[in-house]
């Protein structure tokens, strides 16, 4: 046993459920007082049993009560003693040993439990039966037991205990024991990891264990499980300690592989419990995904080689075999649903709840999952057989269940920005429900790169069984720490170094001091790489040299250099916990955290806080942070888990911006925010109300990027720290919010009311208590001084005479005094006699109220807060349409809800993640109490969490629906061409029918032309209106105010983090020469984020921004949605003309009618699907211009900031390089903006002709369709007797139908 020693104290470490925990103890503490400390501290689930009901276990001796208030914590510590918690034994069920209800058929002896005397172990919460010897039997019963049970290893199947103990009559009822005893030769490789992992069984399981074995008896032999238990003991009534635990030592193989082979039988039986029990549910996608496959295998292995006969044979072959497995599997069913009477399913009604809950998208999920089946059995149909069409025909089918086959489900990508402080790992810690996977900011420095959150597939796929004899396994938490490249780091550190020189090129001398300079963060960014002392080491050096050394470090170039030639960047992989992927512990990895079992909660704890270890080397602060660290070279962290709040397709993205000094992170941050779906911007409560608003928080630039890119109604609102509130402040200052809801004010005055009455109570109480210590502080005072008055008397009379009245007086002052005191400290104590209890009371009774108040003012808080948000954020709409300060023109007729819905209002989550992680025990008892909140519904973490799902199911929605029409439409096909009645057709028939396909898709070409012309003309009068007009004004103005910007760079009036305007943007030289270094971008802790390219563009992008959604954005949508339906229309007219044609043509209207409907479904869906492609298209597209202007400033202005750095040092340095700024920058920005302006415009225009040509090729989408269908009629002669079965077509149109 370990302990961590200090002044006073102790770790106690206890072991208990297999799992290590520790209270704090003093040299005094005996085994009583720590037990206290147990009860006060551990969680429910670290306790082996009830509070009161467990025991101590010190070196595998049982201690009783008396032995616990005599042992010394200290001294077992000192002993190096193992201490484990293990269930009390009940004195009442050791009586039952002497034989007074013994089962029948016991042997009733006074022998030692021996004999017919069954034994049980407790032992960490465990009750396992042990193998009893009879004295009658001898070993040879033994022996034989033993024999026969090795003889049968190997062979269980799990439906059932397959001990002998089935077939046994009553009288050897005794003599049941355990499957095998060598343990050594039982146990494998998983089982041994299992049980290390699990521990030993808890109460629970050794109880399911005991009723298989009931179970398992013949039908004559009915035992009451719970007598059975309370008739037998866990000890001898005679004999010590010691015996008692040899007894249990002897018996310990024997027990574990008894729990070994139950914990087998239990496993293998609830999944047939699963199987069977959810059948009618869709929860179990594995297996309904399963049961899907044979059915489809079934249709099409007798549709394309089975006669009627061998099917009807094949149903009834399967029949039976359900009837088979269903017969052995209702007495297990009933095992179960006995042995836990909680794990009951209830109705259809509540399995379908719980189902549905666990996996909100489990119809879509179904429906693709059919889908995918039937395409899978759609290829071997093709592939099996050469004569059920043509070659061409075979060709574009596979090709098609090709494409199809490779589209995965659509992730929803949510970015989460905040900068730090804001409870970013808070929040996301809540919402994964874990204690601290992410780490919260404060005691330890971590990456600035992207952490994204992905959930844990792996753990959902079924494993193949048929190729290895041990199940594979999967860790429950992976992640992957990318790295920057070697020539990024090389870049970044040339800058580093620089900033640590002189203007001579040599190194400083000192370390630099002011932790505000550049200097000084760049020698702290060195000195974290590469150990701290690294800098101080080069003092004086010449800077190149330096730089060769750092650049030249073998650690550095080692974790920067992909040793994957395929890979660009070095990745490291971590990961913890083993699980099989697909198994029932899987399955409860998966579900929330508030519906595992006990157990699954623990093991998933300790799964987290390993990985979180194991990833801590690499991405956050090692130790004090003195020795070489990691987490400044990450360029991305990916993180993936058993996080249910991510099982729908949702990606959480910690993003901590674009300003990145190091460009390679920047880049990564900015690809994530220009294609997130959603946009979390996180703030504290208190800083989002009080001192800073929506449009403060979000920041002008931020949201004109959020304009141009049509993301303003992605973005949502999540306040922070909500549990951090006074509920006088809310009440004064929200009365009029509490008001809305009738009722509510009312009770919040009534609880304020009761709150104020009992303080005053209390502080009455307290005054009174304050007076009587006054009291007794004066009596004793006027005490202390007549007794320094007597004995300064004594010491001036000295040989003299004491004047005796004097004498007198003092004394009987002193007496008085005396008197007094006692009877003030009387008084005294008696008050708090009568009155602590009271005041304790009493104040318990106010904090409870405080309890009630609390939530119902944080519930206020956060309606007003969402109220103002809201209100802001749309305020902040307006603003950006305002050309100039001051100006309230709209920007030249731009509709300023352009770019929100009407009736849109910003989603504004306020939530508590401390308070809703320690209601559902998540955190450790240890961090204390929820600070406001008794209800986790309203930390409103669970809202969060229903949001996240209810967005991912749009998304998914829309990519299921399509992929299920695709598949229908291709099934559909195929039936036509099976069951179409068509005979040979002559070679001139089939050439007209040919032609006429030909005629009718020029046609409809003709008719979708000027559509598409007409698309082009709109698009381009609105680009030459308006946004032409605006990038060209854009322009001017980046033009003349640009030289004006960058000559305020340098002005005296500086600027700082909190405040920066035109007339106060200046810098220090320091902070100047850091952003010139660095082209132009740096962060820096005095300026705050300093970007000269960004305030360059700024006026050019304030100009056209709303044009640029206007018609970009807005415009285009618009456009093609008009277009698509015209165009939809088109397509249904030409598909009626074309049957029309044929039918003029001789083709039979029976024959027709099909093939229309299919051939206009096809078409349909593959128009949508082609619409959609071109909406996705053209909003990628105008992210990428809109970003160009950027990248483009910054690459013109490099001289300039190439002169800065050149410039001569010395005396007078500082003015040189503004100079060398300006003079660089007046013949950059000539041509700088024209040049952008001119780039923007070529892009546009390709994206319109590129648009153009997309609506165009849709005649050629709907004649490929027409001919899939129709084809028939004149292709595909070869004889059709092989049919597809009709229930291939039911199959997908139930999956159609569980979406449409």
């Amino acid at each position: 046993m370990v302990s961590s020693v200090t002044e006073e104290t102790k770790e106690f470490i206890i072991q208990s459920n297999d799992e290590a925990g520790f209270v704090e103890v003093t040299s005094t503490s005996t085994l009583s007082e720590v037990r206290q400390l147990i009860i006060e501290e551990f969680d429910t689930e670290q306790l082996p049993s009830q509070s009161e009901e467990f025991a101590f276990k010190v070196n595998g001796v049982r201690q009783s009560q008396k032995q616990e208030a005599r042992k010394n914590a200290f001294e077992l510590l000192e002993l190096q003693a193992t201490v484990e918690l293990i269930p009390r034994v009940n004195n009442d069920r050791k009586r039952k040993i002497d034989g007074a209800d013994l089962p029948v058929g016991a042997n009733e002896t006074n022998d030692s439990i021996s004999g017919s005397k069954k034994k049980l172990k407790v032992d960490s919460c465990a009750v396992i039966p042990f193998q009893s010897s009879s004295s009658s039997s001898g070993d040879s019963k033994g022996a034989a037991a033993k024999d026969k049970r090795d003889s049968g290893k190997g062979t269980t199947t799990g439906s059932g205990d397959t001990s002998t103990a089935g077939t046994m009559d009553t009288a050897t009822v005794s003599s049941i024991g355990p499957t095998d005893l060598d343990k050594k030769k039982f146990s494998t490789s998983n089982d041994d990891e299992e049980k290390k992992n699990s521990g030993s069984d808890a109460d629970e399981m050794d109880v399911e264990n005991e009723k298989d074995d009931d179970k398992t008896m013949s039908d004559s032999q009915h035992f009451d499980k719970d007598k059975i238990i309370n008739e037998f003991t866990t000890e001898e009534t005679s004999g010590n300690d010691d015996d008692r635990d040899d007894d249990d030592i002897d018996a310990g193989a024997q027990a574990k592989n008894r729990e070994d082979d139950d914990s087998d039988d239990d496993n293998e039986l609830l999944n047939d419990v699963e199987k069977d029990g959810r059948k009618k549910s869709p929860g179990i996608l594995n297996y309904f995904a399963k049961t899907v496959a044979e059915g489809v295998s079934s249709v099409m292995k007798s549709t394309m080689t089975s006669s009627k006969d061998n099917e009807d044979e094949a149903t009834e072959d399967g029949a039976e075999k359900q009837t088979t497995d269903a017969d052995s599997s209702d007495n297990e069913l009933m095992q179960d649903i006995e042995k836990d009477a909680s794990a009951e399913m209830g109705d259809e009604a509540a399995s379908d709840a719980l189902a549905a809950e666990l996996n909100p998208h489990k119809e879509a999920d179904e429906a693709k999952e059919k889908s995918r089946q039937v395409l899978k059995e759609l290829t071997d149909m093709l592939n099996n057989n050469k004569n059920f069409c043509s070659e061409a025909r075979k060709d574009d089918w596979l090709e098609e269940i090709n494409q199809l086959t490779k589209k995965s489900s659509p992730q929803t990508v949510f970015g989460v920005l905040g900068n730090t402080g804001v409870g970013k790992s808070s929040l996301l810690n809540g919402l994964l429900d874990e204690a601290a996977v992410l780490p919260t900011s404060g005691s330890r420095g971590c990456t600035a790169a992207v952490v994204e959150l992905v959930y844990n597939s792996e753990l959902l796929k079924e494993p193949d069984t048929t190729v290895a004899e041990k199940l594979p396994v999967v860790p429950a938490y992976k992640g992957t720490v990318e790295f920057i490249t070697l020539d990024d780091w090389t870049k970044e550190l040339k800058v580093l170094v620089e900033e640590c020189s002189t203007q001579e090129k040599h190194i400083y001398s000192i370390p630099p001091i002011d932790d505000t300079s550049e200097a000084y963060a760049a020698w702290q960014k060195i000195e974290q790489v590469y150990g701290k002392g690294a800098m101080g080491a080069y003092c004086r050096q010449p800077t190149e040299s330096v730089l060769h050394r750092l650049a030249s470090n073998p650690r550095v170039r080692s974790l920067l250099s992909s040793s994957d030639p395929t890979r660009e960047y070095n990745a490291i992989l971590v990961d913890a916990g083993d699980v099989v992927p697909g198994s029932d512990e899987a399955k409860e990895l998966l579900k929330p955290f508030n519906q595992m079992k006990g157990r699954t909660r623990n093991k998933k704890k300790k799964w987290a806080t390993t990985f979180r270890q194991k990833i801590n080397s690499y991405v956050y602060r090692k130790g004090n942070g003195d020795e070489p660290q990691t987490w400044p070279l990450i360029r991305k962290v990916t993180l993936e888990g058993p996080w249910h709040v991510l099982s729908t397709g949702a990606v959480l993205v910690d993003l901590p911006g674009v300003r990145d000094a190091n460009a390679a992170r920047a880049k990564v941050a900015e690809k994530y925010l220009q294609n997130c779906n959603q946009i979390a911007i996180v703030a504290p409560i208190k800083r989002a109300v009080d001192d800073g608003t929506a449009k403060e928080l979000l920041g002008e630039q931020f949201k004109r990027r959020l304009l141009m890119d049509g993301q303003y109604s992605n973005v949502f609102f999540i306040c922070t720290q909500t549990d951090d509130l006074e509920p006088t402040e809310t009440m004064r200052d929200h009365s009029d919010v509490a008001q809305e809801e009738p009722g509510r004010w009312e009770k919040m005055t009534e609880l304020a009311s009761e709150i104020t009455s009992l303080e005053k109570q209390i502080s009455d109480k307290l005054q009174e208590e304050e007076d009587l210590e006054g009291q007794v502080e004066e009596f004793k005072q006027q005490y202390q001084e007549a007794v320094a008055d007597l004995t300064e008397l004594r010491e001036e009379a000295e040989d003299d005479e004491i004047d005796e009245d004097q004498l007198v007086n003092l004394k009987a002052v002193i007496a008085t005094a005396k008197s007094s005191f006692k009877q003030s400290t009387r008084d005294l104590a008696k008050w708090r006699e009568d009155n602590t209890a009271r005041i304790q009371h009493d104040q318990e009774k106010c904090d409870a109220l405080q309890k009630q108040l609390k939530p119902l003012c944080a519930i206020v808080r956060n309606e007003y807060s969402k109220q103002c948000l809201q209100e802001d954020f749309r305020s902040g709409l307006k603003d950006l349409y305002k050309k100039d300060d001051g100006d309230d023109d709209d920007g030249g007729g731009v509709d300023v809800n352009a770019a929100l819905p009407e009736d849109f209002n910003m989603d504004v989550f306020g939530i508590s993640a401390n308070d809703y992680l320690k209601l559902m025990k998540i955190k450790p008892s240890r961090d204390g109490p929820p600070s406001c909140f008794s209800n986790a519904e309203d930390t409103q973490i669970p809202l969060l969490r229903a949001f996240v799902h209810t967005t991912t199911a749009k998304h998914c929605q829309d990519s299921v629906k399509t992929f299920v029409e695709q598949t229908n439409d291709l099934v559909e096909q195929m039936k036509l061409l099976c069951t179409d009645s068509n005979s040979d057709v002559s070679t001139g028939s089939a050439r007209r029918m040919k032609q006429l396909h030909k005629s009718s898709v020029q046609s409809l070409t003709n008719q979708i032309k000027p559509i598409a012309t007409q698309f082009k003309q709109v698009i381009d009068q609105k680009v030459s209106n308006s946004l032409a007009s605006s990038l060209k004004t854009g322009a001017r103005k980046g033009s003349q105010s640009a030289i004006s910007t960058v000559v305020s760079w340098g002005s005296k009036s500086r600027r700082s983090k909190s405040e920066r305007a035109p007339d106060k943007n200046g810098l220090y030289y320091s902070t100047y020469n850091a952003v010139a270094r660095r082209d132009g971008v740096y962060t820096s802790k005095s300026a705050g984020a300093v970007d000269f390219n960004q305030e360059l563009c700024d006026p050019m992008e304030k100009e056209f921004s709303t044009e640029w959604q206007s018609v970009l954005d807005s415009t285009i949508r618009r456009l093609l949605a008009e277009s698509e339906r015209k165009i939809l229309d088109l397509s249904t007219s030409a598909c009626q003309s074309f049957a029309q044609s044929l039918r003029s043509n001789g083709v039979a209207a029976d024959r027709l009618g099909n093939m229309l409907n299919t051939a206009n479904r096809s078409a349909t869906t593959a128009l949508k699907t082609s619409f959609t492609q071109m909406r996705s298209i053209a909003r990628d597209a105008q992210r990428e211009l809109s970003r160009e202007l950027l990248p483009a400033v910054q690459e013109k202005m490099k001289s300039s900031y190439t002169a800065v750095k050149s410039a001569q040092g010395g005396p007078g340095v500082f003015e040189r390089m503004k100079g060398a700024m300006v003079s660089n920058s007046q013949r950059a920005v000539n041509e700088m903006f024209d040049s952008a302006m001119d780039k923007l415009m070529r892009g546009i225009k390709a994206l319109i002709n590129r648009l153009e040509r997309l609506l165009e090729s849709t005649a050629t989408i709907v004649g490929k369709s027409l001919e899939n269908v129709f084809s028939i009629c004149w292709d595909d002669n070869s004889d059709k007797t092989t049919l597809i079965d009709p229930q291939m077509q039911k199959l997908i149109q139930d999956c159609r139908n569980a979406l449409l």
